[in-house]
């Protein structure tokens, strides 16, 4: 299986004339039905958010990144009264950047929204609905509302795995240690970690 490319991004930045999608090393979509739902370049809206991902982030088929979309709830009416109003740029708003961390795994069909971060190690369980910045490294997140469950790990692992990095190292130290990291083996990577710094 390759990776697939995220909605062609690198042509969505090109069309917007600017970064909005920043994408790190080994970032792998298992499928080409993943999008990225945005509004920026419309009349009535003031989205301006960008979509980070960090490096070594697993994507399942079906996810949906919304930079924005969000209607106003504090005005009387909901709907643009398009052709109606002269008001612009303030109708449909995002919430800001949606922020995905290093080694996050995000499974089948969630929808991940504006403003939303996901800190390092956290994996996001099947048809979610994320939002907010309430999550903790390494957390596992499940549900509509999104919400934690549960750590993947104590937090002196946490700590350890925060503090080494793995998804920093060059792709030579990844592929010779690939079997630590793909083990449980917290004491031979701490090992490694201590003799290597």
């Amino acid at each position: 299986m390759k990776p697939h490319p995220l909605v062609k991004y690198q042509e969505l930045n090109k069309k917007l004339n600017r970064e909005k999608v920043i994408i790190g090393k080994e970032v792998f979509v298992t499928s080409d039905n993943t999008k990225i739902q945005y509004w920026e370049g419309l009349p009535h809206t003031n989205e301006k958010s960008n979509l980070i991902i960090g490096n070594y982030v697993s994507i399942a088929p079906e996810c949906n990144f919304l930079m924005g979309g969000n209607h106003r709830l504090d005005w009387i009416t909901t709907h643009l009264l398009i052709g109606q109003s002269e008001i612009k740029n303030d109708e449909i708003i995002s919430n800001g950047d949606i922020i995905i961390g290093n080694d996050v795994l995000i499974g089948y069909q969630e929808t991940i929204l504006s403003g939303t971060i996901i800190p390092d190690g956290c994996v996001i369980g099947a048809n979610s609905v994320v939002s907010g910045n309430k999550f903790e490294p390494y957390d596992i997140i499940v549900g509509n509302p999104a919400k934690t469950i549960k750590k993947r790990f104590d937090d002196e692992t946490i700590n350890l795995l925060l503090d080494i990095k793995w998804w920093d190292w060059d792709d030579e130290k990844i592929k010779k240690y690939s079997d630590i990291l793909k083990s449980n083996d917290i004491e031979k990577l701490k090992e490694i970690y201590e003799k290597s710094f």
